[in-house]
């Protein structure tokens, strides 16, 4: 059953290439808020556009998340935590080196596409390694009052760490959940029986 996102979840377009091509997702809870998938760096704007209109500050973004170093899912990251003071990027483990230095992604895009690469991702610059956490499968962090959870499925990539995000859908007595899956263009949201591993 396919479902809209909860309210704690904003969905924002990064307009790459063309709108609504590529998305990155604020997930808020409380005081505390994260991003997952930074998509390019002319994107950040609108990030950080949609973090002031849910009444947030950079400053309470915890956790900048790549689910995979593709570029038009990680090529912002280094820009959006120049804005971020204090959050802390999580990452797979075979992604880490590609975060703190890019160079091998730089020279594969540009391989790619010479002549457009400055213009589809402008400056990709290192990321400082006390900033970088590594996350292993299965592995999960608190924010705030929820749980992001992630799983090493390697398919559309070898390093692809989906992020997990579970909610239940109203009060009442417990049930299935709702599982939000982040890490893809698009988000999936689905109702699946309660369970350590719902995927």
């Amino acid at each position: 059953m396919s479902l809209a996102p909860p309210e704690s979840i904003e969905i924002v377009d990064g307009h790459y290439f063309i709108p609504e091509r590529a998305g990155a997702y604020l997930v808020h809870a409380g005081e505390e808020a994260a991003f997952i998938d930074n998509i390019i760096r002319f994107s950040i704007p609108y990030l950080l556009e949609t973090l002031e209109k849910q009444g947030l500050k950079p400053e309470q973004v915890r956790y900048v998340i790549v689910t995979h170093v593709h570029l038009d899912h990680s090529g912002g990251t280094a820009e959006l935590i120049k804005h971020c003071p204090n959050a802390t990027v999580l990452c797979h483990p075979k992604a880490g080196a590609h975060i703190i230095d890019p160079s091998k992604l730089i020279a594969g895009a540009r391989a790619v596409y010479p002549t457009q690469f400055d213009d589809l991702y402008g400056e990709i610059e290192p990321i400082d390694e006390s900033r970088v956490r590594i996350i292993e499968d299965m592995e999960s962090v608190e924010l705030g009052s929820r749980t992001l959870t992630f799983y090493d499925t390697p398919g559309h990539a070898r390093h692809h760490h989906p992020t997990l995000h579970s909610w239940a859908p109203g009060p009442g007595p417990p049930g299935p959940h709702l599982h939000f899956v982040a890490g893809s263009a698009r988000p999936v949201a689905a109702m699946v029986e309660d369970s350590p591993n719902p995927l």
